[in-house]
């Protein structure tokens, strides 16, 4: 009795569509079965077809990846590192790290010396003695004076030269190191020049002050310049 139900429910379109499912099936498995490892090659496989998620994460390597083939676009900047030594920056504007020196120049006189700041470590200055002898131009004195502090351990070192006369060979003086202090280092001569070296405790600011004054015999006051030449 079930089997008469069956055949009489069979029909053409039955009968084929079971067998187009069989030999697909059949098919695909056949074909499936017959390819071994690692053997689908670039050909196999139609182009754009597949997809991020069709590479398994963490596969792909810089030699996967055409040169020059990136740009801004594919990197995600908050991802990157440092760029080497810029943790030398520390955060400071790059103005800080100008190493063009800065000059201050012209005539100074009694009361009104040249100044010139040197970084965060004060100041160096040349300063003038009229002797109290305002109409004499020619017999005006100099000196060279500082107000400095490096800081704990920093230091501050100083040379100088200077010369009662034009003609007369400078006399050379090594001031020892120290780390503050104010005062005058070279007092009353014709012509004076100095160095100064000048850096924190680690050495990594530091900073170079040249210093040159005279007698300025034609005109009331002496003349002189400081020039600050950021190192490091």
């Amino acid at each position: 009795m079930a089997s008469h139900s069956i055949r009489s429910r069979l029909t053409y379109a039955n009968v084929v569509a079971t067998l187009a499912l069989v030999v697909a099936m059949g098919g695909t498995g056949a074909y499936a079965a017959q390819l071994g490892k690692n053997t689908v090659a670039s050909k196999q496989v139609k182009n754009n077809s597949l997809t991020g998620k069709d590479i398994k994460d963490g596969k792909l390597t810089g030699a996967d990846v055409a040169k020059d083939s990136l740009t801004g676009a594919q990197v995600k900047e908050s991802t990157l590192g440092p760029v080497p030594n810029a943790s030398k920056l520390g955060g400071q504007p790059a103005a800080v790290f100008n190493r063009n020196s800065k000059q201050v120049k012209g005539t100074f006189t009694e009361g009104n010396p040249l100044v010139a700041p040197v970084g965060p470590f004060g100041s160096v200055h040349l300063f003038c003695d009229d002797k109290n002898t305002v109409g004499n131009l020619t017999d005006d004195v100099m000196g060279l004076g500082y107000q400095i502090n490096t800081g704990p351990s920093g230091v501050a070192m100083q040379r100088a030269a200077f010369s009662p006369t034009p003609l007369t060979p400078p006399t050379w003086v090594l001031y020892n190191s120290f780390t503050s202090g104010s005062g005058t280092s070279v007092d009353k001569n014709s012509h004076v020049f100095s160095e100064w070296y000048l850096s924190n405790a680690t050495g990594s600011l530091a900073y170079l002050a040249r210093m040159w004054g005279y007698n300025d015999s034609g005109a009331f006051g002496c003349n002189g310049i400081i020039e600050v030449t950021r190192m490091h």
